[in-house]
C-alpha cells in the first residue's frame, strides 16, 4: 500500500469548500444580500483537491512499483464512496416516502439509482434542472451530480495516465497543461451557448480536476520546473493570495455568472496555490485549526447528508404547519455526518476490519439487488393511480405532474394541426411553451371562436430573423444570418423546435416543414405570444421589421407573469396540502389576493425579479407601437386589478397553474372565457 503523507491542511481547505457549499444551500441573506453567494464554488475546490490527491497516490505507487494496481486503486474508492452513499440513498428514500408527492419519490428513485450508477450528472442535465433554481432545491440528491463527474474521472484518469507515464512521460506536464487548456475553453464557449450542459459534464469540469494533477506533476519535477520552485519559495505570499482568490470568489460571485468559465479560473488557482505553496504561514496554521480538520474529515458525510435534509425539510414545511429552525437543520445535518464518518465511513476504510474480498462481494450485491429493484419498481409503481387514489381533495390533484403530463399530451395534438377553412380568419400563434398555453386559450374554446381557425408554431421568437421571405415577401423557408445576429440568436440553444414534453433547452435547428411554410403563408394574422429572453429582445426590432413585410395583422402579448412559488407547488397546493380540503370563498379571495400582490411586487422596481419583466414589456411595448401592432396584456384576463386579485382557481374549482406560469388544460379553457369576455381580440 503506497500512502501519501498525510497534510491536514488538505482537510482544512475541504472544510472551507464544504462550508461554502451549505451556506450557500441554506440560503442565508443579511439585508437582501446572500451570504456566500458563490459558495457553489465549494464544489469546485473539491475538484482540485481530488485532482491532486488521486493523481500523487496513483504518481507515488508507479514510482515505487513500477505499476498501477488497478484492483486496488478501485477497492479504495469503492471504500471512500459507496458504504455512505447507499445508507443515505436508503434513509432518503424511506424518509422521502412519507412526505413527498408520488412524481417527486419517482424522480428521486431515478436520481438515486443514477447516482449509484455514477451517472447522476447526465440524468440531471436531461431532465434539465438547472442548478440554483427553485425546482432543484427539492430534488433531494440533486448534489450528486458532482459525486458521478469525479467518479467518472477516478474511471478514466488512471488507465491515461499510466500509458502517459509509461510511453511518453517526459510530456507528462505539457500534455496536463493542453487538457487544462482545451476543457477551460470548452467551459467558456459552452457556459455561453450551453450553460446546463456544460455545468453538469466531466469534459468541461476536467479542467478543475488537471489543475490538481498539474500541482502533482510539479512536485514531481521540481529539479527542472522553475515554476513550482518560484511558488514553493515565495509559498508565504502565493499561499496568502491563494486564499483571498477563494474568499472573494465564494462572497462576490453568485449563480447568476456564467459557470464553469473564466470567472472560474481565480477560486481553482486559489486552491492551487494553496496546495502547491506548503508554506507553514498563518493560513497554513488556520486551516490547520483542530475544528476546520475535523469538518474537513467529515466533509464527505456532510456534503451527502446536508442536501437532502434541506430538500425534504423545505417540502415538509411548505406542505404543513411545521416550521423547522435552521438551527434544527445545522444539528441534524451535523450529527448525522459525525456518526456517519465513525460508524461508516471509518470502519469501511480500514482492510484490517473489512477484507477486500468481503467489500467486492457486498458491493456487488447491493449494487446488483439496486438496479434489480429499480427496474421492478420502474415497471410496477403507477404514480398517476397513486396520485388519483391518495393525492386528490375533491376533484383537485395534488400533485401537478399529473396536469402537466395532461398539458403535454394536448400539445402533441395541437402540433399537428393545420389550417384547413380558408374563409375563417386563420391565426397563427407563435411562441414557446407560452404559445401553447395561448393556444389552448383559443383552440380549447372553440365555440366562442367560431370565425377562427388556429394554428401553433412553436419556435423562440429570436429565430424568427431566420425566416426566409421572397421579392413578394412570401415565406419560402429558412435564411442565413450575418455573424453578429448569430451571436446573439445561436446563444442559450440554437432555433427549432422546443420540446414540449419538458420544455427544457434543448439543441435545435430552425426546420420549417411543408406544413409549417403553408401555415405561416395562409395566415392571417400572426399572434406572438413567448416568455421572451435578453436575446428575443435584443432582435425583436429585426423580427418586427420582418413581420411587418408580411402586411399580415400583427398582435403581440406581453411577457406572461412568473407567480413566485415553491418548486412547482404554487400557493393554492400549498394550502390543498397543508388542510386538506377544498378552499371556501373566504380561503380562494385571500390566496387570489395574495397573487395580485405578487403581480404588482412583480411590477415594481423594486423587485429583483420583475424589474426585468417590467423591462421586458416596456421594450415590447415599444416595438408595438413602432410598427403599430396590436398589444394585448396578459394581467387583463391573469387578473381582476378593480378587485385586487389574480385567479388561481377555475368556477369549477379546477387549478388554473400547473407549475408557476403555465396554465392546465382547465386554465387554458378558463382564460380563453375571459378573452373572449373581454373582446380582446376582436
Amino acid at each position: 500500500m503506497n500512502n501519501l503523507k498525510y497534510r491536514a491542511e488538505i482537510d482544512g481547505l475541504r472544510a472551507i469548500a464544504v462550508l461554502s457549499v451549505l451556506v450557500f444551500h441554506f440560503q442565508i441573506y443579511l439585508f437582501d444580500f446572500r451570504i456566500i453567494s458563490g459558495g457553489f464554488l465549494g464544489v469546485d475546490i473539491f475538484f482540485v483537491i481530488s485532482g491532486y490527491l488521486i493523481s500523487s497516490l496513483l504518481f507515488k505507487e508507479y514510482l515505487n512499483d513500477n505499476k498501477i494496481n488497478f484492483l486496488n486503486f478501485y477497492i479504495r474508492r469503492i471504500r471512500r464512496l459507496l458504504p455512505l452513499l447507499f445508507f443515505v440513498s436508503i434513509i432518503t428514500i424511506i424518509v422521502a416516502w412519507y412526505i413527498i408527492l408520488p412524481s417527486e419519490f419517482l424522480d428521486l428513485i431515478y436520481s438515486v439509482y443514477n447516482a449509484i450508477t455514477f451517472r447522476a450528472n447526465f440524468y440531471f442535465q436531461q431532465t434539465g434542472s438547472l442548478y440554483g433554481a427553485d425546482i432543484s432545491d427539492i430534488r433531494p440528491f440533486l448534489h450528486t451530480w458532482s459525486l458521478s463527474v469525479e467518479e467518472q474521472f477516478y474511471f478514466l484518469f488512471p488507465i491515461f495516465f499510466l500509458l502517459i507515464l509509461i510511453f511518453i512521460k517526459r510530456f507528462l506536464t505539457i500534455l496536463v497543461f493542453v487538457g487544462i487548456f482545451f476543457s477551460l475553453a470548452l467551459a467558456e464557449w459552452g457556459s455561453i451557448y450551453y450553460p446546463n450542459f456544460i455545468f453538469y459534464m466531466l469534459p468541461s469540469r476536467g479542467w478543475e480536476l488537471l489543475t490538481g494533477v498539474l500541482i502533482t506533476c510539479l512536485e514531481n519535477n521540481t529539479n527542472k520546473n522553475k515554476i513550482y520552485i518560484f511558488i514553493k519559495n515565495k509559498g508565504e505570499y502565493f499561499s496568502f493570495f491563494g486564499f483571498l482568490l477563494i474568499i472573494i470568489s465564494i462572497i462576490f460571485i453568485n449563480d447568476n455568472y456564467r459557470h464553469p468559465s473564466i470567472i472560474t479560473v481565480p477560486v481553482v488557482l486559489g486552491t492551487f496555490f494553496i496546495i502547491a505553496s506548503q508554506n507553514k504561514n498563518i493560513i497554513y496554521k488556520f486551516l490547520k485549526s483542530n475544528i476546520l480538520v475535523f469538518i474537513g474529515l467529515i466533509s464527505y458525510s456532510l456534503y451527502l447528508w446536508h442536501y437532502p435534509v434541506l430538500a425534504l425539510s423545505r417540502i415538509l414545511e411548505y406542505s404543513s404547519s411545521i416550521n423547522i429552525h435552521i438551527i434544527i437543520k445545522i444539528l441534524l445535518i451535523f450529527t448525522l455526518s459525525c456518526l456517519s464518518y465513525f460508524f461508516i465511513e471509518k470502519p469501511f476504510r480500514k482492510s484490517k476490519l473489512i477484507s477486500n474480498k468481503f467489500i467486492i462481494l457486498i458491493f456487488s450485491f447491493c449494487f446488483v439487488t439496486s438496479i434489480v429493484l429499480f427496474f421492478l419498481f420502474k415497471n410496477n409503481y403507477n404514480y398517476v393511480d397513486n396520485i388519483k387514489n391518495d393525492f386528490v381533495v375533491g376533484n383537485i390533484y395534488l400533485d401537478n405532474n399529473i396536469y402537466r403530463t395532461q398539458w403535454s399530451k394536448q400539445n402533441i395534438i395541437n402540433t399537428q394541426i393545420n389550417f384547413e377553412n380558408m374563409n375563417l380568419e386563420n391565426i397563427l400563434i407563435i411562441g414557446n411553451s407560452y404559445a401553447a398555453d395561448t393556444f389552448n386559450m383559443f383552440n380549447l374554446n372553440q365555440n366562442l371562436y367560431s370565425n377562427y381557425e388556429f394554428v401553433l408554431l412553436i419556435r423562440q421568437i429570436k429565430c424568427l430573423t431566420k425566416l426566409n421571405l421572397d421579392k413578394n415577401n412570401i415565406l419560402i423557408g429558412n435564411k442565413k444570418i450575418n455573424n453578429s445576429l448569430a451571436k446573439i440568436v445561436n446563444k442559450r440553444a440554437n432555433c427549432g423546435m422546443q420540446n414540449l414534453e419538458t420544455d427544457i433547452e434543448t439543441n435545435y435547428d430552425l426546420k420549417l416543414s411543408e406544413d409549417d411554410i403553408k401555415n405561416f403563408n395562409n395566415a392571417d394574422t400572426i399572434f406572438i405570444s413567448s416568455k421572451f429572453y435578453d436575446e428575443d429582445l435584443q432582435v425583436l426590432d429585426e423580427v418586427a421589421q420582418l413581420l411587418e413585410k408580411t402586411q399580415k395583422k400583427i398582435v403581440l402579448f406581453n411577457n406572461t407573469h412568473e407567480f413566485v412559488n415553491f418548486g412547482n407547488l404554487t400557493l393554492i397546493d400549498k394550502f390543498l396540502l397543508k388542510h386538506k380540503k377544498i378552499p371556501s370563498k373566504k380561503d380562494i379571495d385571500i390566496i387570489e389576493k395574495q397573487y395580485f400582490q405578487r403581480y404588482k411586487n412583480n411590477l415594481s422596481e423594486h423587485s429583483i425579479n420583475t424589474t426585468v419583466l417590467s423591462n421586458v414589456n416596456k421594450k415590447i411595448e415599444e416595438i408595438a407601437n413602432k410598427y403599430n401592432f396590436k398589444l394585448i396584456d396578459k394581467s387583463n384576463y391573469f387578473c381582476e386589478k378593480l378587485k385586487k386579485k389574480c385567479y388561481v382557481l377555475t368556477n369549477q374549482n379546477k387549478k388554473i397553474y400547473w407549475d408557476r406560469e403555465h396554465t392546465t388544460v382547465e386554465g387554458a379553457k378558463f382564460f380563453g372565457i375571459k378573452i373572449h369576455k373581454l373582446k380582446m381580440i376582436d
